[in-house]
């Protein structure tokens, strides 16, 4: 038997990688962004964060790599 064992949970979670999601802020100001999309079945709604340096919405989410997903904002 191997020394590498790796347990369902950790196999899954190699599985996945993060992933940053961005939106300029450009034009007129916004309150507040959330995100969501097929990742989750469109079921949650994700609140970005504002960085006033880059003047960017940003959020990161760790998702299945390898995978295509829709989304809005």
């Amino acid at each position: 038997m191997s020394g590498n064992t790796v347990s369902d949970f950790d196999q899954v979670s190699l599985q996945k990688k993060p992933f940053t999601f961005m939106l300029h802020n450009r034009g007129t100001k916004h309150e507040s962004v959330e995100l969501c999309g097929s990742f989750d079945g469109w079921k949650q709604k994700h609140a970005m964060r504002f960085d006033p340096f880059t003047k960017q919405w940003f959020l990161t989410l760790h998702l299945k790599s390898g995978s295509s997903y829709l989304y809005k904002y």
